[in-house]
């Protein structure tokens, strides 16, 4: 399953820090439920006064860019790079964001390549370009990491990948 492959990186990266050059850690398919979740609850609050980073499953998120809520994970502060496997249910398909705390956006690695697919694909996403900074604010990052400024995030398809071929 993705999310025991995700803890066992998780694992390496945090044990075997001299095989990495990335400063980096991951989440899991969760995380990635937990984000879509929060999206659509943040979204239906039309005043934001409502929603709240202080609540379940909002929290639990709170945790991960804390170091509290993922196992073997690294504070979001001392890492420059987040993984996350995103599912795209309408596409029964798996992508991956890797999360660029630095530079500010979202690169994302997609196996199929097709227009309609990658509008879908950016539409998912879309609500990470949102959702991880509004995520930051609720925690310390931002004091702790005073060279990366507020702002929301860029998305960013990385081309030239091996494509799979369906059918």
């Amino acid at each position: 399953h993705i999310n025991v492959i995700f803890y066992y990186l998780r694992k390496k990266i945090r044990y075997n820090a001299n095989l990495f050059t990335k400063r980096t850690t991951t989440l899991d398919a969760i995380c990635d439920n937990y984000i879509k979740r929060d999206w659509t609850e943040y979204i239906d609050d039309e005043t934001k006064e409502v929603f709240t980073w202080d609540k379940k499953p909002q929290s639990f998120l709170v945790k991960c860019v804390n170091r509290k809520g993922m196992a073997v994970g690294k504070k979001w502060s001392e890492v420059d790079y987040v993984y996350i496997p995103v599912f795209m249910e309408e596409l029964k398909h798996w992508v991956l964001a890797e999360i660029d705390l630095a530079e500010q956006k979202i690169n994302v690695y997609d196996s199929m390549a097709s227009r309609v697919h990658q509008n879908k694909v950016r539409e998912v996403l879309t609500i990470y370009t949102i959702m991880i900074p509004f995520l930051l604010e609720a925690t310390t990052f931002y004091q702790e990491r005073k060279e990366i400024k507020k702002g929301a995030f860029a998305l960013n398809f990385i081309e030239d990948l091996e494509v799979q071929q369906n059918g």
